[in-house]
Formats: C-alpha cells, structure tokens, sequence
C-alpha cells in the first residue's frame, strides 16, 4: 500500500500522540493473537480481536487534543467508538484516495517538525515512534480518514437558515448584561411570600437577615445566555429581567426545581443598532451551525441504537509502566 510514499524522498511526517505507558492494556497482550476471537459486536455483526486493537492502537497513537487518553476505559470506549463510526462508514462505502492518505501523512508529520523525509528515515520513525510496519500506519490512516468523511457528511448536510430575527434574538442573548442578587425557595408560594415583603429595594437587606437559612447568590455580571444556561432560566424569563430598571426585585421566577427573587443591581444594556451586518452575518452562521451540530448528536444517537453494541471485554486497567 501505498508504495509511492515510502519511495518519495520529498515526505513530510505528522503530529503524534503515544502512550507508551497503556500499552498492554488491551494492545500487544496474547489475548489479540488467537485469530477469530470476538471481542464483541456492532450492527449485530461481530468484532474480532484484531480490528478491535488496530483501532485501540489507533486511538493511542492519534489525538483530537493534542494529549493521549491517559484513562485506559475512556480508551477503550473510545475505540469502541471509532469502530461503530468505521463500520458505519464502510456501509456507506466511503472510499479514500492513496492520495489523501499521502496529504494526511505529509500534514502529520509536518506538526512534528520533521521534513525532507527519507523513505529510511520514514521507516525508523514509524519503528521507534509507533511501532507499526508502514502498511499498518496507512490502514489506519485511511481508516480514520474513513470515519472523519462519514462525520462531515452528516454534519455539513444543509439545515433550514435562521432568519434576521433569530440571529438578532441571539445577539442580545449574548450581549445584554445583568447583575443580581438571588434569593431560592424551594415552593411558588414561600418566594412570593418574600417577594411581597422584599419588593422594595430598601427592604431587601432586612428580610435577607429575617431569613438566616435563606440561600441568597450573587449571579456576577452575566450574559442572558449564561444566566439561562446557568440559572435554569427561561428565555422569556431572561429577557424579562433584563427590562427591569436597576434596582428592581422582580416577582419569582422558576429556575430548575426551584423559584427564585431577583433583585436586579445593575445591567449592560445594547441596541439594535449595534447589530452591525458583520454581527449579523456571525450569528447568522453560529446558529446554522447550532442546528448542524443540534442534528449530529442525534444523528449520533440513533447510529449508537442501531449499533447495539455487545462488548465482550473485561473492564480495563491502567497497565504497570514498571513491567
């Protein structure tokens, strides 16, 4: 494979991450060398010891975060994973041309720094860095290759625009402020109790100290989106607040399980005149690619159903890097 490659005296080397330490986990050890053993299912189709270490082996040797999997379980469900994502992929029949293989490589190596690579220096540092045969390197390679085409097919398949509006909705989301004080209760009622005797800004401080087990917060100066993230609010709730004027005990407010008081100190407030056409045109995309991203994972979701995975393998444990 790819005989072209290793014959070029003008290749560049990739980026790798290895963890020498977890290998023996699952990789390497006897348990692989029996031909036919099943380390467990996908699509109801079995998965044989070597498919399942060449792709453990993969996912020690490459990184998305530029760190190894130093937990030998993340790793093993990570492979799992990868091997769902492949099969997937196969049945789509997403083939790869030797040609992107060979950019992949160049771009790889080239993060490593290494470049005006002999097809002997190419060999050595496959030897002492990852310890596969070229042809190894490459399966793999083109393999991940495989599972990266699947994942930008679905995710770059055309979504329904946002409008003008969303994106202006979401500008403010991001960009009006407020800062207050929280009071929670755990019922409607004993929040609306405290309300009424608390709703003047000058009665606030006294009726914090008639309640010492009340719970009162400080939310920090906070986006209308992370207040609705962090405090549970609703988006109607959130632009609410944020018309109160400074100095305002707003009635309660259902945040989670809980009803909360707010007593508003202080807010950054924007218009839409400040909603430039750049501004426009990033959130335009930030929601398009919400929605994108909205449908992969449940894309994702129903691939993990339908692959109904059946591991047959013991729980991992993190191999002795003293033997």
């Amino acid at each position: 494979m790819l005989k072209a490659f290793r014959k070029n005296t003008k290749v560049i080397v990739w980026t790798v991450v290895v963890s020498f330490a977890l290998w023996g986990a699952y990789s390497v050890g006897t348990q692989f060398q029996k031909e036919g053993r099943v380390a467990g299912e996908v699509f109801g189709e079995e998965v044989n010891f070597q498919d399942f270490d060449r792709f453990y082996r993969a996912n020690q040797i490459f990184s998305f975060t530029g760190k190894p999997i130093e937990d030998p379980e993340i790793l093993k469900q990570q492979t799992w994973q990868s091997i769902i994502y492949w099969r997937a992929a196969s049945r789509k029949k997403l083939k790869i041309a030797d040609d992107a293989v060979r950019s992949e490589i160049k771009r790889l190596l080239a993060a490593e720094g290494i470049a005006n690579v002999t097809p002997q220096l190419y060999q050595r540092w496959l030897t002492a860095t990852v310890r596969e045969t070229p042809q190894q390197f490459e399966k793999q390679i083109r393999e991940l290759l495989q599972i990266q085409k699947l994942i930008h097919e679905i995710h770059d398949r055309p979504v329904d625009l946002p409008t003008q509006e969303e994106a202006l909705r979401q500008f403010l989301l991001e960009s009006q402020k407020l800062l207050a004080e929280v009071a929670q209760f755990d019922t409607f009622e004993q929040a609306t109790n405290f309300y009424l005797k608390a709703k003047l800004p000058q009665n606030w401080a006294n009726e914090v100290k008639n309640h010492p087990s009340l719970k009162v917060t400080s939310t920090g100066m906070i986006s209308l989106r992370d207040l609705i993230r962090e405090w549970q609010v609703s988006e109607e709730d959130a632009f609410k607040l944020s018309k109160n004027p400074k100095n305002t005990v707003t009635n309660a407010i259902p945040t989670g399980t809980l009803y909360s008081v707010f007593y508003l100190t202080d807010k950054q407030e924007v218009t839409k005149k400040e909603f430039t056409e750049e501004l426009k045109d990033k959130y335009l995309k930030q929601l398009e690619n919400e929605r994108k991203n909205h449908r992969f994972f449940q894309w994702n979701l129903e691939l993990y159903q339908k692959a109904n995975l059946k591991d047959y393998l013991p729980r991992a444990e993190t191999a002795n890097p003293a033997t």
